[in-house]
This record gives structure tokens, sequence and C-alpha cells, in this order.
């Protein structure tokens, strides 16, 4: 039981790391507003990730074969990715007098950004699902979303160090290429759902 536990803890871990849309917005809110933000975005994608969890627990997985909820959710994902693309391309444009903050709740972005991506859906429903399916233990299975936690709080830790070795130019730069980066998901997004 311990050995699955922490097999899928791995799994959570190694399924939210690597660079994505949740881990920029995440580690661009903390260069942009700090650790608290960064924190409270990566909350935002835990939510999403956790009623997807109890979607998948319960036996719900069938959602996952019907197109309505495919296009659905793949529209409004890509432009919640356009959108976001869009606002970081423009503070690249912004002068350092015109910099604000990032508009919109950090919750809200890491929690729209998680669930409305029908490839984070389909992972659940794939990827996680067989995981689930072998041992019905929640106790075990918790395991991912635990992995999965930590994968966030590692992100926002090191928006800290980010924001302190980066300077404002920097950070602009930053901004440019996470707005490339989520339109570029978006465009992949629309070519992985629609063709």
């Amino acid at each position: 039981m311990m050995v699955t536990f922490l097999e899928n803890l791995i799994l959570g871990i190694t399924l939210t790391l690597p660079l994505g849309p949740v881990t920029l917005e995440v580690f661009r809110r903390g260069l942009k507003q700090g650790y608290l933000q960064s924190l409270i975005c990566g909350l935002g994608a835990f939510t999403a990730e956790l009623v997807y969890f109890t979607i998948i627990y319960l036996g719900l997985a069938e959602f996952s074969e019907s197109l309505i909820v495919k296009y659905v959710l793949g529209t409004l994902g890509i432009l919640f990715l356009l959108y976001l693309g869009y606002d970081a391309i423009k503070d690249f444009f912004k002068k350092d007098s015109e910099q604000k903050e990032l508009k919109g709740s950090s919750f809200a972005s890491g929690f729209l950004i998680t669930f409305l991506s029908p490839i984070n859906f389909f992972m659940w429903a794939g990827i996680i699902g067989a995981s689930v399916s072998q041992d019905k233990t929640a106790l075990v299975n918790s395991g991912i979303l635990l992995g999965i936690l930590l994968s966030y709080l590692v992100i926002s830790a090191l928006s800290i160090f980010g924001k302190k070795l980066l300077k404002n130019n920097l950070m602009k730069w930053f901004s440019l290429v996470a707005g490339l980066f989520l339109i570029g998901y978006a465009i992949k997004l629309a070519f992985d759902i629609f063709l």
C-alpha cells in the first residue's frame, strides 16, 4: 500500500511539473504579484484537479467519451489561454510606469486553466483513471493529489527566487515568452481537438 502511495505521489509530481500553461501562469503570477498570489493560483489549479479526481473516483469517466464535452471544454480552454497569452504579451509593451498588477483572481485563473483543458480532463480519465481502477483506496490514490499539490508549492517557491533574480526588464521578457507559449498552447490545443 505504501509503495503504491509513493508511486502515485511521483506520478502526481511528474504530471504537474513540466512546463505547461498552468505552470507558466503560476510562475508568472509569482513574478508579478509575489508568492501569495502564485500560491493562490496553484491552489485554484489544485482545486480543479481535485474536482477531476472526484469525478474519476466516483466512476464518472464516461463523460470523457462525449464529443460535446470535448468541444465545449476545448473551445473555452482555447479562448482562455488566448486571453492569458494576450494579457502577458501586452505587459511586454507597456512602459515601466504603466506596469500594474495582473488583472483577475489568481485562484480563478489557476482553476479555469486547469478545469477548461480537455487534455487535462482526458489525462484524468486515462492515466489517472487507470491508476484509480487498480486500487480503489482513497488514501492510496490521494498520493496523486499530494504530488500535484507539492508541485504547485515548489513552482510558487521558485517564483520567489525568480523575482529576486530577474530585473524588471527581464520580467517583461518573461511575460512576452510566457504569452507566446500560452498562445502556442492554445493553437496546439485547437489542432488536437478540431483537426
